[in-house]
């Protein structure tokens, strides 16, 4: 099993540095009028025949005593070198991927290249909306349970549940799609390493420092807000240099991105981008929201094991919650197992870190956007010309397993009437006994 995982990412990683990144930059070389390189290691040997043993990929030493290349640290030079880096390679992503003629012709150039799942595709189909519907509230409770610091992220998307769906039409018709371009899949800080620009003419946007990627074992076709969210969080999360930087790093990203594409002669309007560097940041976070929200809450709603089990325990759940509002005697139920709802382990450490990595990023901040207009249309306009059938379809269903599932609140109320007639007999024997025991010593 540890040879056929190491053998995976090997494979991808070869096809990336060997045929993928190879391929872009010829791209570059004919078509550019600019004279950047991909920012790729130098490789020194490959060997790929599908034997564990001998499959071998030797890259240039970048650490090795007197090598120019540094660890990239949480300064503003060494983040415009690696957002530069990453343009780079977004927008020959992009522009081949126009010039290949879209997203279907760049998967027959590049096999190795898995297709990624969109939302809207996903939801588009009856069954797994219904999916969602019945069980998105009780994962974000049992998350909130599970680990209370989600407290403030649950609470949120909580409040968007009667707008979900909308919310996903909007995304989707928002022209997310245009950003799906080459990704690095792991574009950590840990992951570049910088040197001084060896040219005469120093960038000096990014205080004359370039950067490299390395690691390619996750290289895939995505959005680049999912490069974007690996690589700000820990330098937004520096104190001294937090202030206004998520805006200057986002339009100096996008700035990056138009010329490099400019440089092939592309431009915004030609790959379906939006113009305004604006517009385009906003685009940006809007990605950002579809990736957790896939990532966090879709995808892991689909893989749940047991989806019963939690949409009881969630039932049981808000009755001991609403109880306790009233001033009533309950007790909490007890919490599913947590391989019962999640399929990977550390599955919560892993939740934690991208909601906090989607806040820095403003993801957040742009779903309430989102959020808010949807509320105001459907408050002051036409609701006939609102009501969408992509967004409401199948919002009210019913299904015959549910109402099986409701009919269990009846034993729930005799358990209770039980607990309570236990409770008033206890107090009663108490009193008995109390009575006795004066009576005893008088």
């Amino acid at each position: 099993k540890a040879f056929r995982s190491f053998r995976e990412v090997n494979v991808r990683e070869n096809a990336m540095l060997r045929h993928v990144l190879p391929q872009l930059q010829h791209f570059i070389n004919t078509n550019s009028t600019g004279t950047f390189h991909l920012p790729t290691p130098e490789i020194i040997y490959s060997h790929q025949c599908g034997n564990d043993l001998h499959d071998a990929l030797i890259l240039h030493n970048l650490v090795a005593k007197g090598s120019p290349f540094k660890d990239v640290g949480l300064k503003g030079e060494n983040l415009q070198a690696c957002l530069k880096c990453l343009a780079q390679l977004h927008g020959t992503g992009l522009a081949y991927k126009h010039y290949v003629g879209g997203q279907t012709q760049l998967l027959k150039e590049f096999p190795e290249m898995e297709e990624p799942a969109l939302i809207k595709d996903v939801l588009g189909h009856r069954d797994p909306r219904k999916c969602v519907r019945r069980n998105y509230l009780p994962f974000l409770k049992y998350l909130e349970i599970s680990d209370p610091g989600l407290l403030h992220y649950t609470t949120f998307l909580s409040n968007i549940e009667k707008r979900l769906f909308h919310t996903f039409v909007v995304l989707n018709t928002s022209g997310v799609e245009n950003l799906l371009t080459i990704c690095h899949g792991d574009a950590k800080p840990g992951n570049f390493m910088s040197r001084t620009a060896e040219t005469d003419d120093k960038d000096t946007e990014c205080g004359g420092m370039e950067s490299v990627l390395f690691d390619w074992q996750a290289g895939f076709l995505g959005s680049v807000s999912n490069d974007l969210m690996k690589l700000l969080p820990p330098f937004l999360e520096v104190p001294t240099e937090s202030k206004g930087l998520l805006k200057f790093a986002l339009e100096f990203y996008c700035n990056q991105l138009l010329d490099v594409l400019s440089s092939f002669g592309k431009s915004p309007k030609c790959v379906n981008l939006p113009e305004n560097t604006q517009d385009l940041v906003k685009l940006i976070k809007r990605c950002v929201i579809l990736d957790f929200l896939n990532v966090v809450v879709i995808n892991p709603i689909f893989q749940i094991p047991n989806p019963r089990e939690l949409r009881n325990w969630y039932r049981r759940r808000m009755r001991h919650e609403e109880r306790l509002k009233q001033g009533k005697r309950s007790k909490p139920p007890v919490l599913p197992l947590q391989e019962h709802v999640f399929t990977k382990q550390n599955f919560l450490k892993y939740v934690n870190r991208y909601l906090k990595a989607s806040h820095l990023m403003g993801g957040f901040e742009e779903l309430d956007v989102i959020n808010l207009d949807i509320i105001r249309e459907t408050a002051f306009c036409d609701k006939k010309m609102m009501r969408s059938p992509a967004a409401d379809e199948h919002e009210n269903d019913i299904y015959e397993d549910e109402e099986i599932e409701l009919s269990d609140d009846e034993g729930l109320d005799s358990i209770e009437c039980q607990v309570e007639e236990l409770s008033l007999y206890s107090r009663i024997s108490k009193w008995i006994l109390e009575t006795f025991n004066c009576n005893k010593c008088k």
